[in-house]
């Protein structure tokens, strides 16, 4: 956690942070660590989807719906009648999800920062470590 709060951009302290989360049995803290030291592999984002979903099944939608939306930008179908018709019902979706959080006063994420992948939205300030 000190290497972590010392060079919160250190790949390496973040995940073995993200392991000692681990063994403590904190799922969603551990995920989070992990897409914070690899923001580019989808498969940390979907395991924090996964973690979330109990009990915030809107973060979890949203996080997914982001990765979907993101993978769809990188596929050879991108422009086919199949791929433009996904790509706007995810779009739509993700608004959806957006405009829900709005009514209610929230975001599906506290804050908006793009960690150096693009079309993947993610948390604001949660590089500090208390």
């Amino acid at each position: 956690r000190r290497a972590v709060a010392a060079s919160p951009g250190d790949a390496n302290a973040r995940m073995a942070y993200a392991d000692a989360l681990d063994e403590a049995s904190d799922r969603v803290g551990a995920a989070l660590q992990r897409v914070l030291a690899e923001p580019h592999d989808d498969r940390h984002r979907l395991n924090y989807a996964d973690a979330v979903e109990p009990s915030d099944p809107a973060r979890a939608e949203f996080v997914r719906v982001q990765v979907e939306l993101a993978r769809w930008r990188a596929s050879d179908d991108a422009l086919s009648a199949a791929g433009v018709e996904r790509h706007s019902s995810l779009y739509r979706r993700e608004q959806a999800i957006l405009r829900d959080a709005i009514d209610r006063g929230t975001t599906p994420v506290p804050g908006w920062t793009v960690f150096n992948a693009p079309g993947r939205v993610f948390f604001q300030g949660v590089g500090t470590v208390d």
